[in-house]
């Protein structure tokens, strides 16, 4: 099945979206989630689905 133990997420804060990076299935609009803070990408927010 090719599964791998990882569970599937992504952020949406008010300046972009993130996650984990998918080689079989690119998304363009989400940034890696390994190369960002929450501090950074949470900016002045306070809140984020």
């Amino acid at each position: 099945m090719g599964w791998g133990g990882g569970h599937l997420h992504e952020f949406e804060f008010a300046q972009g979206r993130y996650g984990m990076p998918d080689p079989d299935w690119p998304e363009e609009s989400m940034d890696d989630e390994s190369k960002v803070t929450l501090t950074k990408a949470l900016g002045y927010s306070t809140t984020f689905t």
